[in-house]
């Protein structure tokens, strides 16, 4: 039991941003908590909730498993990379962000792994492109992306991330992670992939 403890204190990630996006974007809030659920066991205790709509009820679930969550309204989207901006100057650790539209489930102990291993400002989960989903030009040596550029490939950016808060320096006021960061990330060397092989889904 001490080994356990002790591997899961090492690989702690107590922060979870939730990028929720403007009305268009589909929510099961059902989802959604048993997404949070297979992050906690992580030492998860904090939730930011950022978007352009109500979600009193999720908040509410979230709270009823004893997370702190914290709801930025997003009154004007400002994009992916924008969003997360609005809380620059609260996170100052290793945190994960998930888009609140997808579905997964996967070793998440192994992208933790690889994150620290790598000394990564940012890890990004992505897997084969698939049905439904919008195709990245991903090019990967090892697990460092050596380049991202968004147009057909084999690799489907995931929106599951783990970033340490080194990201925040590269965050525009308005723009998108695919279009404005992890292309000059990977230019950068900076940027790390891990494929996903076992269940994940895009909810629309």
């Amino acid at each position: 039991e001490f080994i356990v403890n002790k591997y899961f204190r090492d690989y702690a990630i107590n922060q979870l941003v939730i990028l929720g996006g403007g009305s268009h974007v589909k929510i099961d809030d059902d989802i959604v908590i048993e997404n949070v659920k297979k992050l906690m066991k992580f030492n998860l205790n904090e939730v930011y909730l950022i978007g352009n709509k109500n979600f009193k009820t999720l908040k509410n679930k979230l709270q009823n498993l004893k997370l702190n969550v914290n709801v930025i309204e997003e009154k004007n989207l400002r994009g992916t990379a924008g969003a997360l901006k609005l809380i620059e100057n609260k996170i100052n650790k290793t945190f994960f962000l998930i888009f609140i539209n997808i579905k997964f489930d996967f070793d998440i102990n192994e992208m933790i792994k690889l994150h620290k291993q790598n000394d990564s400002i940012a890890t990004i989960g992505v897997t084969l492109s698939r049905k439904n989903t919008v195709s990245d030009n991903i090019v990967v040596e090892g697990n460092k992306i050596m380049s991202y550029n968004k147009t057909k490939n084999q690799f489907t950016n995931t929106g599951i991330y783990i970033f340490q808060p080194e990201i925040f320096s590269y965050l525009p006021n308005n723009g998108t992670f695919d279009k404005h960061i992890f292309p000059k990330l990977a230019n950068e060397g900076k940027l790390y992939s891990y494929i996903i092989t076992e269940n994940w889904e895009y909810l629309g």
